[in-house]
């Protein structure tokens, strides 16, 4: 008891000093403050803190301030740099600028360019992917912290390119005076799903450009792309991204076509079975990378399905998205699951995707990136 007691309080201390760096990124810390606010010498702190957080103590308060750097100058319409580096313990500007600018691989100055045309996203979809694919970096954006609880209510591909963003929860009704504080001179926004109840009338001498609900990833970027003048940026995005696409059917071509696929996500309390089309992660695998779909599939959408239905389809082979481990194993102990003819031949595919969402260039991109990473380690969870 004593020995795990010692073994816990460390971890405890270093949580609160944690805390402690990120509400005061205007003071100045040295190792020995911080390890004595740990109640640690600092070797054991230096040593702990690494272990805990995977960087030194030094290097940690120094991400902490121009991590607050970018929030100051994305959510303070106007801020000067030299306010900026004074509100995060900086004296000198010039130093300031370059401590970013290594950082950042940009000046301080050029990041605020990002940042010029003050664009709020109010939307339950993650529309400021197309945005900073087109350089322009939002400065409120919707995040769902329940789904991306540990990369800031974002997935990992979107957490540091939306540093300094100020994060709206889609999980609950946008509030307009959170939205207002940072000053935004245009929205973005979608219909809600919460009664339409937040139309925007609050927003006085503000531009809103409403977007309907799309087909493509494509479409939004076009509408976006129009909205700030940046279609010739689109076109290079979606020629780049045409060449990827490519590239990935050329190398996934042997796994798309050795059999027919199915796309299962597997819920709490729902097994989903999808179509082939009329959905941006379906109309990636089966029409833009050709994987071949069970002749049977829903023609769109998807429909509710139980462990015997999937029997009697009997695809080739199952391709589990955005499905945990536990929850195909919930499912594999159905009498029929061995029945399944990719069970007999090991055509079980589970990667980890809870991050696939091609709604979004960037998002697209990641979706690309794992399925090529995953097909070709061959990793494969097998139910035998």
């Amino acid at each position: 008891m004593i020995g795990s007691m010692t073994e816990v309080q460390p971890l405890d201390d270093i949580d609160q000093t944690i805390n402690y760096i990120k509400n005061n990124s205007h003071r100045h810390f040295t190792v020995q403050d911080l390890a004595a606010k740990a109640r640690m010498t600092p070797v054991s702190f230096a040593r702990a803190f690494k272990k805990k957080t995977g960087i030194p103590p030094k290097e940690y308060v120094l991400d902490t301030k121009l991590k607050k750097a970018k929030e100051l100058i994305v959510q303070n319409k106007g801020i000067n740099i030299k306010d900026v580096a004074l509100q995060i313990g900086i004296q000198d500007e010039f130093y300031f600028s370059r401590l970013f600018k290594k950082r950042e691989g940009l000046s301080p100055t050029v990041y605020i360019k990002k940042i010029q045309n003050r664009v709020a996203v109010v939307s339950q979809l993650f529309l400021q992917d197309h945005l900073l694919s087109l350089g322009i970096q939002p400065v409120a954006a919707p995040v769902y912290p329940s789904i991306f609880p540990k990369t800031n209510g974002v997935p990992s591909y979107l957490e540091k390119p939306l540093e300094g963003t100020f994060l709206l929860n889609a999980e609950k009704t946008f509030n307009s005076k959170d939205i207002m504080t940072v000053d935004p001179d245009c929205i973005i926004k979608t219909s809600l799903h919460h009664g339409e109840q937040q139309t925007l009338t609050w927003m006085k001498n503000k531009e809103v450009h409403s977007i309907d609900f799309q087909n493509t990833w494509d479409d939004y970027l076009d509408q976006m792309a129009h909205f700030f003048g940046k279609e010739e940026a689109a076109a290079t995005i979606k020629k780049d991204m045409g060449q990827l696409e490519k590239r990935a059917k050329e190398i996934l071509k042997g796994v798309a076509r050795s059999g027919e696929w199915a796309v299962v996500w597997v819920r709490n309390e729902e097994i989903r079975l999808y179509g082939a089309s009329n959905h941006a992660c379906m109309e990636l695998l089966f029409q833009t990378l050709e994987f071949k779909p069970h002749q049977d599939l829903p023609k769109s959408g998807y429909i509710s399905i139980t462990v015997n239905e999937l029997l009697e389809l009997n695809p080739d082979k199952i391709l589990f998205l955005w499905s945990t481990k536990a929850a195909v194993d919930r499912v594999a102990k159905h009498p029929e699951w061995n029945q399944l003819k990719a069970v007999e031949n090991k055509d079980i595919y589970i990667p980890s995707s809870q991050e696939w969402d091609p709604w979004g260039p960037l998002g697209r991109k990641h979706m690309i990136d794992g399925l090529v990473r995953y097909f070709n380690l061959d990793k494969t969870l097998l139910y035998i």
